[in-house]
């Protein structure tokens, strides 16, 4: 006598296997997602910075000078004194900061390590894994 085994459900093996791939494939897509989100601050970081930079530049056409250490980015918010050609505000104040909430840096010469010349830069100290740099020479 043959009884024909009536099969309506998925064994364990076959759950398991489903169980893995699925994970296997969300483990893969997550990892993609988050090298794109990373280079996506990234850039968008440097955007932020390059934009600092043009108006860092459109301060010293005004100005006839960068800011100073002392002054720092604020200076392209709050005007300096004496006042002279000062035609900001140039940004927001929330402007000055990268992707990562972290406030951009401004640094010049003898803070940067063997620049002894006039030598402006953006730093952003960027996520846990490094940051990013813009050089502003004169």
């Amino acid at each position: 006598m043959n009884i024909a085994r009536k099969r309506d459900a998925f064994t364990l093996i076959e759950i398991v296997i489903a169980l893995t791939l699925g994970i296997s494939i969300l483990a893969v897509a997550t990892t993609m997602i988050q090298k794109y989100m990373k280079n996506a601050a990234i850039s968008t970081t440097r955007q932020t910075m390059l934009n600092i930079q043009q108006q860092l530049v459109l301060y010293k056409l005004n100005m006839n000078r960068y800011p100073t250490s002392r002054e720092g980015l604020q200076a392209l918010i709050v005007p300096p004194q004496p006042r002279g050609g000062w035609a900001g505000p140039y940004l927001s104040e929330k402007e000055l900061n990268d992707s990562w909430t972290n406030p951009i840096e401004y640094r010049t010469g003898n803070e940067i390590e063997n620049k002894e010349y006039k030598y402006y830069e953006l730093y952003s100290p960027g996520d846990r894994k490094g940051g990013i740099s813009i050089s502003i020479g004169e």
